[in-house]
């Protein structure tokens, strides 16, 4: 089942939508992000917020009319649009129309990727285009256009006319060049310092995640350690308390089945028997709680018991605090490096 956006296209679940209209009573703002969950019959539609940061992302419900009038797929956006947004990966597609503000922001979209794309007939011809980029203001025209109106105002002008007039304007071109490149130079100094700084989260990150996977595998080993011997303590008691009820059961028969000048050897041996039952029944789930039924179930009941015990030992609660403390450092780390893609 599909939904039809703003700008035509059928909606489905799980496509990433933007809505373009602030509206409190639905919850939702203009260039927000959302991923759909559900269409219902009436083209309603439920979506999970996206890039919010919050730990339980909030679920709003669009009605049909909102979804075709004020939201669309927004699988790709400008670079005004995707302010303010952080994706796993961005590709930017340079233009004649990007400014150098619209190549930062696209270039600093992403947390693991970020590519720039230009259509061009080699790699001079690509950096010329970049730097062109990184010198446009959108209040800018650009070179071409000043080179243009230079030319425009110098027309019909002789060799004997205002010569001065077309050499200050040729110079100033040079100069605008060469502050192109200069500021270019200093783009390209920025985005190292970036990929470098990006390069040095990354390894806090992936410290973190070290650090994290030696604390589980401790604590696995620690809990393992603690958990053997009293597994083989709790077999010991479980195989004792069945013994027990075995020597109960045969007191019993015997007692059944002997004739009257043997009863009362047999009516004490039977009590005795069913004391020590008793007896074992009573150690077993004071120390491990409710006894196993039968010998075949008796290596998972011992095993079961002593893991739950295991818990409950100094040595494995300082090993789980352990793993809470390096899951915090990871997730401090983790935050750090997603802050320096969203610079």
């Amino acid at each position: 089942m599909t939904a039809t956006g703003s700008d035509g296209l059928s909606i489905g679940a799980g496509d990433l939508i933007q809505t373009r209209r602030n509206d409190t009573t639905l919850g939702v703002a203009n260039r927000q992000h959302w991923i759909v969950q559900q269409i219902t019959d009436d083209g309603s539609v439920y979506a999970r917020e996206v890039g919010s940061g919050r730990k339980n992302p909030r679920t709003v419900a669009l009605p049909a009319e909102y979804l075709g009038e004020h939201a669309h797929l927004s699988y790709a956006a400008t670079a005004y649009g995707a302010q303010g947004a952080t994706v796993d990966a961005s590709h930017t597609i340079l233009s004649e129309a990007t400014s150098a503000a619209g190549v930062y922001v696209g270039m600093t979209r992403g947390r693991d990727t970020n590519r720039l794309h230009v259509v061009a007939a080699d790699m001079a011809d690509a950096r010329a285009q970049f730097i062109e980029a990184m010198e446009r203001d959108p209040a800018d025209r650009g070179l071409d256009h000043a080179s243009q109106q230079a030319a425009e105002a110098v027309r019909g002008l002789t060799a004997d006319g205002p010569v001065r007039l077309v050499t200050d304007e040729l110079a100033r071109l040079d100069r605008e060049a060469e502050r192109a490149e200069r500021q270019a130079e200093r783009w390209e100094q920025t985005a190292a310092r970036l990929d470098a700084q990006r390069a040095t989260h990354r390894a806090e990150d992936d410290e973190s995640a070290a650090a994290l996977r030696k604390a589980e595998e401790a604590a696995e080993r620690i809990r393992a350690e603690v958990a053997r011997p009293l597994t083989a303590q709790a077999e010991h008691d479980g195989a004792a308390y069945l013994a027990a009820v075995e020597n109960e059961a045969a007191a019993s028969a015997r007692l059944a089945t002997v004739g009257r000048l043997g009863r009362r050897k047999a009516r004490a041996e039977h009590q005795a028997a069913t004391d020590q039952t008793q007896t074992r029944r009573a150690q077993v789930r004071e120390t491990w709680g409710e006894p196993p039924r039968t010998s075949e179930a008796l290596p998972e009941w011992a095993q079961r018991q002593a893991q739950r015990r295991a818990e409950q030992h100094p040595r494995v609660h300082d090993a789980a605090r352990a793993v809470e403390a390096a899951q915090a450092a990871a997730r401090t780390a983790h935050a750090g490096t997603t802050g320096t893609a969203g610079q």
